[in-house]
């Protein structure tokens, strides 16, 4: 009786510091996170060599930049007028490294944004819940996703990588896949241009 009664007590012990634990973790995400903002634009230029990017419309007031802060050094936002510049700090060392990183821009859903231009070197980028005139993305490598948006006068350029469009509205945009796979699923298209030079243009 004794036995399991220790048992028991030990158990209870091994519990409480596994949830001290968990908790402590879910603190740390948070404490660790950087966020900024800037007023509301109608630009936003993006340049990153090994970062991966979210962006998105969302429920917030004003645009914000999230990301883990160990990226302080490298990342800079700026802005200037009704245009905001997020980029990345070049570093030789940034070629090769694993990829744990990625920044998060929410915009409010009333932004009316004219031009998102995006130069990408090794970074993947996810579109979500958009209304845009005028997107210019450049991926050398990397995938591009695009979700529940509604994009127009666009162009998008990708070296290597796989472009995936879902539910979704495109018109008047140029694709160009050097190296991937470009999939629509459940995607309206009006005068789409398609260029794929190896690789397949798939539509469910």
């Amino acid at each position: 009786m004794k036995s399991i009664t220790i048992f028991f007590s030990i158990l209870m012990i091994v519990v409480s510091i596994i949830f001290l634990a968990l908790n402590l973790n879910s603190v740390d995400k948070y404490s660790n996170m950087e966020v900024k903002t800037v007023s509301n634009i109608s630009n936003l230029n993006v340049d990153l060599d090994t970062t991966d990017i979210i962006i998105e419309f969302s429920d917030v007031d004003t645009p914000t930049f999230s990301y883990s802060k160990s990226l302080n050094k490298h990342i800079s936002i700026s802005q200037d007028d009704s245009t905001a510049r997020l980029s990345e700090k070049k570093s030789f060392f940034s070629f090769g490294n694993i990829k744990n990183n990625t920044i998060q821009v929410k915009l409010p859903y009333n932004t009316k944004l004219e031009n998102l231009n995006l130069n990408l070197i090794n970074s993947n980028l996810d579109l979500k819940n958009l209304v845009v005139e005028g997107i210019s993305a450049n991926l050398s490598q990397g995938n591009l996703i695009i979700t529940n948006s509604i994009i127009s006068n666009s162009r998008f350029k990708l070296e290597m990588g796989d472009m995936q469009i879902r539910d979704s509205q495109i018109s008047k945009v140029d694709i160009e896949n050097s190296m991937g796979d470009i999939i629509l699923t459940n995607t309206q298209k009006n005068d789409v241009f398609f260029k794929n030079n190896m690789g397949e243009i798939i539509e469910k």
